[in-house]
């Protein structure tokens, strides 16, 4: 009927789960926390910053377990929508009804900023909610890769991380991070020179940035930069990690 045809439109329409930070002031930390009112599939997440100089993610809990894989934070704006484009940044977790979704952000830059943070998501019966404890490499989403020091003009920087379980290495982000917003243009002067994993070299460099790579319990990354432009800049990235099919 008319009634149950409405509650099945309503069903499937994705939901977003989202919430702001009161201002955080500049060397501040703060924790920006989300709980689902039904269950729920996480899909992909973006971040808002106003004119933020520069943050950085240092955890993604999911009920209360960590989504990190490396040692070093996750670049705050390589969760803009303006860094990339590609639908890389789904979480594809289920959540729960009441349980919480929660953004550990530190916020490195010379101005206090309000954070916002929104996810996109599906519906799905409850039956299809599984416990963070039994989700596996599912709970492998981001690989922080931390943020250089300022790198001068004609100069090399290096980001590197150490994995803190195996994973497989997705979809490489790097980001300006040190002036107000995020520009398309930011990082046009700069080239990956190496993409070192446990000192292997990999061959996908250039517009190509999804590795789909693997890496082991305290295996290393590095990648080094080249700044071709006129002026020094800092730089800071992060991974998303990919599902591993094999489980």
């Amino acid at each position: 009927d008319h009634k149950m045809r409405n509650q099945f439109f309503r069903n499937a329409q994705g939901y977003l789960l989202g919430n702001n930070s009161p201002v955080v002031l500049a060397g501040a930390t703060a924790t920006i926390s989300m709980t689902a009112q039904i269950p729920l599939l996480l899909e992909d997440i973006c971040m808002t910053y106003e004119g933020n100089d520069g943050f950085q993610i240092t955890d993604f809990k999911l009920a209360g377990q960590s989504l990190m894989c490396s040692d070093q934070p996750f670049s705050g704006k390589a969760l803009s929508v303006m860094s990339q484009s590609e639908s890389y940044r789904s979480i594809s977790c289920p959540i729960d009804s009441n349980q919480t979704f929660e953004v550990a952000i530190d916020n490195f830059g010379a101005v206090g900023n309000r954070f916002g943070v929104a996810i996109g998501t599906t519906p799905i019966a409850q039956s299809q909610v599984i416990p963070t404890s039994k989700l596996g490499q599912a709970i492998n989403v981001f690989f922080g890769l931390g943020r250089t020091p300022a790198i001068p003009a004609g100069g090399t920087g290096v980001l590197s991380a150490t994995a803190l379980r195996p994973c497989t290495l997705g979809r490489l982000v790097l980001v300006e991070d040190g002036t107000l917003g995020t520009v398309l243009t930011d990082m046009d002067d700069f080239e990956i020179t190496s993409i070192k994993v446990n000192n292997i070299e990999l061959s996908t460099l250039g517009q190509d940035l999804l590795l789909a790579y693997p890496i082991s319990l305290n295996g290393n990354i590095t990648v080094t930069i080249k700044n071709n432009g006129a002026v020094g800049k800092n730089v800071s990235g992060g991974i998303f990690v990919l599902p591993d099919f094999r489980e």
